[in-house]
């Protein structure tokens, strides 16, 4: 039995493929469901999307439309559910967009990590090219953490000496670094 006569016949002119039946269709729903699927997504965009892609179901499988079932309702539905659709579409789309960048900062940061192990290696090889006393106190100082003072006392030097092998060795190696890194005191 059907829910009323204007849309068993509507549903039934649907069915048999007729065009003018659909424009009906149309015309009489699409500002409604327009109005619906607008406040569903908050997108407008979105909303001419669902509408467009509810048309375009309803008129695609028009053979298997129930003409017992109110039209009405079932475009509210058809809505709804092409709402759900593309927002969970969105949602994978945002997670796999989340997953590129993790990726992308990952590999920045292992780039950033052979960078940095380069030079430290680049910064060790000068180093070892300094000349014996200088790179011997620099190390005391800046590997072993010895102060100025324990490394005077221990070398049998003055701590003026001690400073003069630092600042000498530091000249040497900033003068060695490219200009885009800073060896700091």
């Amino acid at each position: 039995m059907c829910n009323s006569e204007k849309n068993c016949q509507l549903v039934a002119a649907l069915k048999q493929g007729d065009e003018s039946a659909f424009t009906a269709l149309f015309t009489s729903y699409s500002r409604l469901l327009f109005a619906y699927a607008l406040s569903l997504s908050r997108d407008h965009a979105m909303a001419q999307d669902i509408l467009q892609n509810v048309y375009l179901k309803i008129w695609k499988f028009r053979s298997n439309l129930n003409p017992k079932l109110s039209i009405r309702s079932f475009l509210f539905k058809a809505v709804y559910n092409e709402f759900i659709n593309q927002y969970k579409q969105k949602k994978t789309i945002s997670i796999l967009e989340q997953k590129y960048m993790d990726a992308l900062n990952r590999m920045y940061a292992q780039s950033e990590d052979v960078i940095q192990k380069q030079q430290i290696e680049f910064i060790n090889s000068e180093i070892e090219k300094l000349p014996s006393k200088c790179k011997l106190i620099f190390k005391m100082s800046k590997k072993e953490g010895l102060s100025n003072q324990e490394i005077s006392k221990h070398l049998g030097v003055s701590i003026k000496t001690v400073e003069g092998h630092i600042t000498n060795a530091f000249r040497r190696l900033k003068a060695k670094l490219p200009q885009r890194s800073k060896l700091n005191n």
